[in-house]
């Protein structure tokens, strides 16, 4: 296939195993399609209804090809990562970002997650080619509508925590958002609607001694490892900005924007706010808080302890810096 076809309007969607064994790359058009859903798996299956990727043979590359197609567009860097524990807060804020124009917002892209967890999906990438994988496919999807933004903000997966320092390591001078909560309203959240990050063998690593859990334990069992996680950046990632849930929508939205704009206007800023008032995964629905639960007698104690640990770290880091 020529480089030119798959530069006009098409992105890589997956990586997926010939029957030789070999990995070769799908791609996509986009064309006309924005990146503004609250997870970027239903810009694909928008996409994906377009008539040039329902007729025709379908579009193959090579891994290496990708990187090639890469470098015929210009560098591009992401201006910030989002990381979350699930139910934090991070849709709705990647959602009040999108209204700006000047953002791409890029929200737990399926690509990008098999890059980290290429095993995990059944197929080898070399480790020394990750990281070309991983800003190549950066580079292509904010450049392939001709129409890049000031910013690029990438979304991670929960459980992309787990990668923390490889990502680190890609990229040392960016800034890294954290958002977090309290593992009682995690697990209430879950209750009512289970989310991936809930589901054993659904992207999260194994996780020690969990293999007889139930399900809320083992929630309370992957949250106890997140705030591990958390708590260790905390203490040794100067980068590390942490926003608490409690802290409510306007906080969120200003800490980031305070970081990662030269200047929000007051305007720009009060139109993103606005889509706080609707539900962050169904922007037609008026946004409903939680109600009360009792499922604290679900929540390990060991959870409850990380929590608090991590809680101790922030509070005396920020203190330190204010």
């Amino acid at each position: 296939m020529e480089s030119e076809r798959i530069l006009q309007h098409h992105i890589p969607s997956r990586f997926f195993k010939l029957a030789d064994g070999s990995v070769a790359v799908r791609w996509i058009s986009v064309n006309g399609i924005d990146y503004t859903d609250p997870f970027f798996e239903e810009t694909i299956q928008r996409a994906l209804s377009l008539q040039e990727n329902s007729s025709g043979g379908k579009l193959v590359t090579t891994p290496g090809e990708l990187i090639r197609i890469a470098e015929q567009m210009p560098e591009s860097f992401p201006d910030a990562f989002i990381f979350h524990l699930s139910r934090c807060g991070s849709t709705l804020l990647s959602q009040m970002l999108c209204q700006d124009e000047d953002n791409t917002i890029l929200a737990e892209v399926p690509i990008l997650d098999q890059v980290l967890n290429a095993e995990h999906y059944g197929f080898h990438l070399p480790e020394y080619n990750k990281r070309k994988y991983f800003e190549s496919i950066i580079r292509i999807l904010a450049h392939c509508n001709d129409n890049y933004s000031n910013r690029l903000i990438v979304k991670a997966d929960s459980w992309h925590i787990l990668h923390y320092a490889v990502l680190r390591e890609w990229y040392p001078e960016i800034p890294f958002f954290l958002l977090y909560r309290n593992p009682v309203e995690i697990i209430n959240s879950h209750s009512k609607l289970p989310g991936m990050h809930a589901v054993r063998g659904s992207g999260i690593a194994e996780i020690p001694n969990t293999g007889e859990a139930d399900h809320f334990s083992y929630l309370s069992a992957v949250l106890t490892e997140y705030y591990n996680r958390y708590r260790t950046i905390a203490a040794d990632d100067a980068k590390a900005i942490f926003i608490g849930y409690e802290r409510g929508p306007e906080c969120m939205l200003k800490i980031l924007t305070d970081s990662v704009y030269v200047n929000c206007e007051s305007a720009k800023f009060n139109h993103m706010l606005q889509r706080s008032r609707y539900h962050s995964k169904k922007k037609d629905s008026e946004y409903v808080s939680d109600s009360e639960s009792k499922l604290k007698l679900m929540l390990l104690a060991e959870t409850s302890e990380a929590y608090n640990e991590l809680r101790n770290v922030i509070d005396i880091k920020t203190a330190v810096h204010e």
